[in-house]
């Protein structure tokens, strides 16, 4: 772990800065391991999105829980037995894409024409236009072209003139932004809903 910074600090104050949600320490974290724990999960899954897609759904679990750790050695052991748990759960179930597919089809599945259906259609992009408008401008940028327009992290650094990594840290404060500012079913669905609207171009 030489040159990752985290051997210069005091383990404990650290870690309990990670507990109480600093936002230092949890980048200092995800910096450190975050190339560690996408590798792990690429022994599992044959797609490269759907391993970068768990890799940083465990970090922002990890922002999100605020476990305490007793060293550095229990915090690495829980990114491990989370990355595999997940892998595991996708091999069970269909790709992420498919998942939101069928939610996004639940909405057309009696009549494509259904006026009620259109305006909850009108209303989810209205609260996903509204929730992304207020994130900061950075992040804001990364999640359209991302999750709305449907690029790829790379892209979107190329689009951006940034680098891959400051794509996946914005992306990562974006999602966490949006999943505390939406309820549960909000946030399942808008993001279900947006990965599709970037694809018909019904965002713009």
């Amino acid at each position: 772990m030489a040159g990752n910074g985290l051997e210069t600090v005091d383990e404990q104050e650290f870690l309990a800065r990670l507990s109480a949600g600093d936002e230092k320490a949890f980048s200092m974290v995800f910096r450190t391991y975050y190339e560690t724990m996408y590798q792990f999960a690429r022994k599992f899954l044959p797609s490269n999105e759907e391993a970068e897609d768990i890799t940083e759904n465990t970090f922002l679990k990890l922002l999100e829980d605020n476990t305490r750790f007793n060293d550095r050695t229990h915090l690495k052991s829980y990114l491990f037995r989370a990355i595999r748990h997940a892998c595991l759960n996708a091999r069970k179930t269909s790709e992420r894409a498919a998942q939101r597919e069928a939610i996004f089809a639940e909405w057309h599945a009696e009549n494509d024409n259904d006026y009620l259906a259109q305006i909850a259609q009108s209303e989810a992009v209205f609260q996903l236009r509204q929730a992304v408008a207020g994130l900061p401008n950075q992040a804001q940028r990364v999640i359209t072209l991302t999750y709305l327009a449907g690029l790829s992290n790379q892209e979107t650094a190329d689009e951006l003139g940034i680098s891959l990594q400051t794509v996946k840290n914005q992306k990562l404060r974006a999602l966490a932004l949006l999943r505390s500012r939406l309820t549960a079913d909000q946030f399942s669905l808008l993001i279900a809903f947006a990965s599709i609207a970037g694809q018909k171009n019904i965002w713009l």
